[in-house]
């Protein structure tokens, strides 16, 4: 899981998703996108989701959740 924490996302085949990577303060996340099953355009949750030496972090939010704000959380978390 540490190599590829996106494994733990739950995603059906039916769902409609965007995967990406992202540059965090320890290194690198993976950002999630679930869109509206009627409206591709309108992100209903961004899910992010990382890992330290010793743990595995996810941090999921509604569509006031922007990517700036995920990471900058992301990256304000004592990670020691």
């Amino acid at each position: 899981m540490k190599t590829a924490p996106a494994f733990l996302l739950p995603v059906d085949e039916d769902d409609k998703v965007g995967i990406r990577e992202v540059a965090l303060r320890t290194g690198t996340g993976t950002m999630m996108y679930d869109y509206d099953a009627d409206d591709s355009t309108k992100v209903q949750r961004i899910t992010l989701i990382w890992s330290v030496s010793d743990r595995i972090y996810m941090l999921s939010g509604g569509p006031v959740l922007s990517d700036d704000l995920a990471i900058a959380a992301a990256n304000s978390i004592d990670q020691r």
